[in-house]
């Protein structure tokens, strides 16, 4: 069962979850302190964890077997995209109770989190 992304974020400690949304791009905008950097992070856990739910994601989504799936999150600069997103975004897959128990990151890989299955998550 794949729980909404409301469910989602209450029963893994993300207490503060925003509505649902039905888009492939999705532009947030705000100024400064106004949460975008964190609602970003929530989406892309979100997404990791709808991927982790799918028996074969890559069937689930018209693409060949073994084809990678990767989720992007962009910055102005590579640098900012490194220090700050990647950063926030590792941290926060690390300290989730169902990314370490349910769908292990490899932890040898210290520039990208990559899922099994899926290619996962880089800035």
């Amino acid at each position: 069962m794949v729980l909404g992304v409301v469910r989602y974020t209450q029963d893994h400690g993300f207490s503060r979850a925003g509505g649902i949304w039905e888009y492939a791009e999705i532009v947030i905008a705000g100024s400064v302190g106004s949460g975008k950097s964190f609602t970003s992070d929530l989406l892309i856990a979100y997404s990791l964890y709808e991927l982790s739910c799918l028996k074969d994601p890559q069937n689930h989504y018209g693409l060949a077997d073994g084809s990678p799936i990767s989720i992007l999150q962009q910055s102005i600069t590579e640098a900012k995209a490194r220090k700050v997103l990647f950063t926030q975004i590792s941290t926060l897959i690390r300290r989730s109770k169902y990314f370490e128990e349910r769908f292990r990151y490899d932890p040898s890989i210290k520039s990208a989190l990559i899922f099994p299955g899926i290619s996962g998550w880089s800035p």
